[in-house]
């Protein structure tokens, strides 16, 4: 029985990455033929972006496209596993033979928690580090943002570019209730990155697109150092910018987002998106076992007229109301309406309980 067993729970596995692959590819190939169109409509007005650049943003757009969609290939790969399973009477073979349905799944299961293991921990640092990429030349080219923030042990770093020259903002923490910026240097360079001056303060009042600083020590090479009482510096840098980072949650590997978070809270900025999206991707991992478990619930039942179509129509609504709920709750959590825990788990429990309960009321009947 054991050794049966074992055959038998590689058979399923076997036939569950097949059809994982077929789903793959087609929907690699759409995604591809969409973002291409979609880059194309951008560019039209765009006559510096050749197609070169074009690429290169959806090579390195692409990874982050795959894990969005991956649920759905799960589940759809599922479905399109079990419908050939039951068309062929294998599974009725299966069942007849003493296997259970919960037994009969555990291989599906099993495999679609290895993709999401591959993914979140060998993938994900890769993506991140390619819509990373992909974030600058699309700002770059597309929406002309000239300013990034990178956070660290030693507080911000903010990149500014204006006209013909770079300003390198370090900012030792912020308070935005009083918009104070607290241990301030700017260095300045020109466009062939040579060092033009130094402005350091203790602490400054950002608004209105300047910041106000007190006590500010002005250095410059080959001239002696100079103090001021006050000194206004322009900057396109806000508040917004400081508490959105400048940057996604996307961009930032599993690994690194709750180090990432911490330094944000250190440095006076929420890092709850950061932490919320660390669990969303936990929950997506245990969400593929879920989208197993729904697939069974609408392709084990035995095949009538028509059977195809009514698993697509169904497979279709069910992917949709998933990712509209999952969008929604991701949404709550995000503006702090629900707990994190709550909006990143949320979908994946709602799904577990509507396979289960569907595979046992078609288990009863």
């Amino acid at each position: 029985m054991r050794l049966f067993s074992s055959i038998l729970f590689r058979y399923l596995a076997r036939n569950f990455f097949k059809w994982f692959f077929v789903v793959s590819f087609a929907v690699m190939a759409i995604i591809i033929l969409v973002d291409i169109s979609e880059l194309l409509r951008k560019s039209a007005s765009k006559p510096d972006v050749s197609f070169k650049i074009l690429f290169q943003i959806l090579v390195f757009k692409f990874p982050s496209l795959i894990q969005r969609v991956l649920p759905f290939t799960i589940f759809f790969s599922s479905i399109l596993t079990l419908w050939r399973l039951n068309r062929s009477q294998e599974l009725t073979i299966i069942r007849t033979s003493g296997v259970s349905i919960w037994q009969s799944l555990s291989p599906l299961v099993a495999a679609s928690l290895i993709v999401g293991g591959i993914d979140l921990f060998l993938v994900n640092p890769i993506s991140s580090k390619m819509m990373a990429r992909y974030t600058q030349l699309d700002d770059y080219y597309f929406h002309g943002k000239k300013e990034s923030l990178t956070v660290s042990e030693t507080g911000l770093w903010i990149r500014e570019i204006q006209k013909n020259q770079h300003f390198i903002f370090h900012i030792k923490n912020i308070n935005s209730e009083k918009n104070l910026l607290n241990e301030i240097m700017i260095n300045i360079y020109d466009q062939k990155n040579h060092f033009i001056e130094s402005i350091s303060s203790s602490s400054g009042i950002l608004h209105d697109g300047v910041l106000s600083m007190q006590n500010v020590w002005k250095i410059s090479p080959e001239k002696l150092p100079q103090k001021y009482e006050s000194y206004n510096f322009p900057t396109k840098i806000s508040f917004e910018t400081l508490n959105n980072t400048g940057a996604t949650p996307t961009i930032v590997s599993f690994w690194d987002l709750p180090t990432t978070a911490r330094l944000l809270e250190a440095s006076g900025i929420s890092g709850l998106k950061y932490m919320l999206y660390w669990h969303s991707l936990l929950s997506r991992w245990g969400w593929l076992g879920a989208m197993v478990v729904l697939a069974a619930s609408c392709s084990l039942r035995p095949l009538r007229q028509q059977g195809t179509v009514y698993l697509i129509i169904i497979g279709a609504i069910v992917a949709f109301l998933l990712y509209f709920l999952r969008d929604i709750t991701y949404t709550l959590g995000l503006s702090g309406k629900l707990p994190i825990v709550l909006s990143a788990w949320l979908p994946f429990v709602i799904s577990m309980i509507i396979g289960v309960t569907l595979l046992l009321y078609s288990e009863e009947g």
